[in-house]
């Protein structure tokens, strides 16, 4: 199946313009609809190169979690480099992970880059959509009985059955990537929407609500139930039936995400009933 889907993704790719050799901004199809207003430093990152996305071993289908795009980074195997030093510090108990890029946070400041939440949560969020924990006495725990927050390898395996791509594929430098507000459609029609149908997931596990947007619009959406902070709704792939979780960006909450997690226990258990 993985090596199917990075086949059809690599082939989707090209027909927009795009390979592993050069700069998206410099070779996509679609880059003068993107980039017609952008600064040449805007352009100035070397590494914005098209990333296939990161399948685990062991994927089977059941969950692709979807992030918006990269810090000033990527390349061919971005994903799965950043997946692989994710997966290797989870084990070692980190939570806020940075990489050690000890880069500067902003543009023009003295403040450095301290890391995301991203990748912890996404595999804490993932084992609650995929049903891999367990709720007792009020704690959301592991299968083998640890608090899943801090279950460490626990977390670090479930990447093993998930696919992790982002949505926009530019990286615009400066401003945590920002996008622009033109990539958000353009990437989408022309490649988001193809990648969701060719992986053709039985869960979605999306990190931005105006993409989650862009997703409903596309594929239709039933059984919606919103929250303040995350969503849960039904699409319809060929036919088939995807759930979808919207959950808002950890970085998006101030560092303070950690309550989101019994939000989506008790958002799962809704959907569940």
């Amino acid at each position: 199946m993985s090596s199917e889907i990075l086949q059809k993704i690599e082939e989707l790719y090209k027909s927009n313009g795009l390979n592993d050799e050069e700069l998206i901004h410099e070779a996509c199809f679609h880059r003068e609809k993107c980039w017609a207003k952008a600064s040449v430093e805007k352009k100035d990152n070397k590494k914005n190169k098209i990333a296939l996305p990161y399948i685990g071993d062991k994927f089977k289908g059941d969950l692709l979690c979807i992030g918006l795009n990269f810090n000033e980074y990527g390349e061919k195997d971005a994903h799965k480099n950043l997946i692989s030093d994710a997966r290797k510090l989870l084990t070692e108990g980190k939570i806020r992970i940075n990489f050690n890029l000890g880069k500067k946070a902003y543009v023009g400041t003295s403040s450095y880059y301290v890391g995301t939440f991203l990748f912890h949560r996404m595999s804490v969020y993932a084992n609650i959509i995929l049903d891999h924990y367990k709720y007792e006495n009020d704690e959301i725990l592991s299968l083998d009985n640890r608090i899943l927050y801090y279950s460490r390898d626990y977390l670090a395996d479930i990447y093993s059955e998930l696919i992790f791509l982002n949505a926009i594929k530019c990286s615009p430098k400066g401003e945590k990537s920002k996008p622009f507000n033109s990539m958000y459609q353009n990437c989408f029609d022309n490649i988001l929407c193809k990648e969701i149908k060719i992986i053709k997931p039985k869960n979605i596990l999306v990190f931005d609500k105006y993409i989650s947007e862009l997703i409903k619009n596309k594929f239709g959406c039933t059984n919606n139930i919103s929250r303040q902070k995350m969503e849960y709704y039904k699409i319809a792939i060929e036919n088939t039936l995807v759930n979808v979780y919207r959950v808002i960006h950890p970085q998006g909450f101030g560092g303070n995400s950690k309550k989101l997690i019994t939000e989506l226990h008790n958002l799962k258990q809704e959907v569940s009933l």
